[in-house]
């Protein structure tokens, strides 16, 4: 099984080579249909490119470019089973991801990128980072996940000087990191109508976390497209209570049918920590729920 990025960000499984076949094929024909992909690279950077011939809209980066940022890491939680009854009762695939995002300072490196005029011509904000790459006529094939065993995961999480709780543990949530970076093997493609960008990372060496933050992570905006990858959705197949402790003080009724529910833990004895957002009174509560009560959103 490989995997393409698209969408919000969650990766999508595809079984090659039929289903690949026909998703390239089609995005091809997408393609054709679309404006050509726009690309201006600075001279300083050192970067060259090229385009497939059966799909404009797929470039090719030759070389390489340091730079400084952030470099996120974040599990990507993917319930694959079609009988699934409750959260309490379901164990998703835990795949590991990492985003880099470029300093301010350092986007003046990068190819400028746009699809929709050039108007809109500017350097990526994301750097999906990815392991592997296969060639294909449309395609390429970009591995982008990782499992912890990897010898290329466990180098790239040496560098986060501050792992949260759980976040080996559990296989769950994020992690940000200020790094200087080494990176090759840049990828720009326009897939399901949105312009991606991939990279492979030569070197990685951490910052202090005061040079750089969150504030470089414009996908820590709730609102943001592709925004929070990390943030796991629930909704309540029933009426359910929120209490302060498993088994304890009631602090809200929550509705069937809710959505606006994010888990924050892993499921332990048969509860979840959750934060709930009211949607009548605007307010926010953070406590636990009967992880029977409710369902993954992938």
């Amino acid at each position: 099984m490989k995997q393409l990025l698209i969408g919000r960000g969650w990766s999508r499984m595809i079984t090659f080579p039929v289903l690949l076949s026909w998703l390239l094929v089609a995005s091809a024909d997408q393609a054709t249909n679309q404006a050509q992909l726009q690309v201006s690279v600075p001279d300083q950077s050192g970067l060259s490119y090229s385009r497939k011939s059966e799909n404009p809209n797929f470039l090719v980066f030759e070389g390489e470019v340091e730079l400084k940022g952030v470099l996120l890491a974040y599990w990507e939680l993917l319930y694959l089973e079609d009988d699934i009854e409750s959260l309490a009762d379901s164990e998703p695939e835990r795949l590991l991801m990492f985003r880099f995002y470029p300093a301010p300072n350092d986007v003046g490196r990068l190819p400028s990128l746009s699809f929709r005029g050039a108007a809109d011509v500017a350097p990526p904000e994301r750097i999906f980072i990815y392991k592997s790459r296969s060639e294909n006529r449309y395609f390429d094939d970009l591995d982008t996940t990782y499992s912890r065993s990897d010898d290329e995961a466990e180098t790239l999480l040496q560098v986060f000087r501050d792992l949260p709780p759980g976040f080996l543990k559990d296989r769950e949530g994020k992690a940000i990191q200020p790094v200087s970076v080494t990176m090759s093997g840049l990828v720009a493609l326009i897939e399901a109508g949105h312009l991606f960008t991939y990279g492979q990372l030569q070197s990685v060496a951490p910052l202090s976390m005061s040079e750089f933050g969150m504030s470089v992570v414009p996908d820590a905006q709730p609102d943001h497209y592709l925004g929070q990858p990390w943030v796991y959705r629930l909704w309540t197949q029933e009426e359910t209570k929120l209490r302060g402790e498993p088994d304890g003080e009631v602090l809200a009724e929550i509705p069937a049918g809710a959505t606006s529910l994010s888990r924050l833990s892993a499921v332990e004895d048969g509860w979840v920590k959750v934060q709930y957002l009211d949607p009548e009174t605007g307010t926010e509560f953070i406590g636990y729920i009967d992880a029977r009560s409710v369902l993954p959103v992938n």
